[in-house]
């Protein structure tokens, strides 16, 4: 939006070649007492407060702040200078872990039976370790049992007989 005013002219620099010119075709300025159409007025940019200090997290020990940008820069403003946020350590939080029992998983199913002699077994494994004075696992992690289930007979006496006579020796 600048009002010009153009002025030259183009002379051939010698006859005997009239391509080669000297010069400028047309020469550029600002009109006097014209005003500049849209000046930019700045618009500088400015953070607003900072927040509270606030936990990161429990047992962390850091702590963060933040500002927020409340006035955008303009193309000829200036942009912010400085952190939108800052971390620092928090020797105050408190941390306090909660009791975690320990959990075993369920059993897998029995494996391992090529034949009525051998033994079959079969696993679990902790999905939960204990942590903080939580209770300890109890139990077993793995299982062994024979193929063939034999049942206990209980054995059966005679009566007595009649006395023998002894040795002497």
């Amino acid at each position: 939006c600048q009002a010009t005013a153009v002025a030259g002219s183009i002379r051939p620099a010698s006859v005997e070649d009239p391509g080669a010119c000297t010069g400028h075709e047309t020469q550029r300025r600002n009109c006097i007492d014209l005003p500049q159409c849209d000046p930019c007025v700045p618009v500088h940019c400015e953070f607003g407060a900072w927040s509270s200090w606030q936990g990161a997290g429990p047992c962390t020990g850091v702590c963060t702040r933040k500002r927020d940008v409340v006035v955008e820069s303009n193309s000829c403003g200036a942009p912010c200078q400085g952190a939108k946020s800052e971390t620092r350590r928090c020797d105050s939080q408190v941390c306090v872990k909660r009791p975690k029992d320990c959990l075993l998983g369920a059993w897998s199913d029995w494996a391992g039976c090529e034949n009525d002699l051998a033994q079959k077994t079969r696993e679990r494994r902790i999905e939960v370790f204990p942590e903080a004075g939580g209770k300890d696992c109890f139990g077993g992690l793995r299982e062994t049992s024979p193929c063939v289930e034999t049942f206990a007979t209980d054995c059966e006496l005679s009566d007595w007989g009649p006395w023998t006579p002894g040795s002497a020796s």
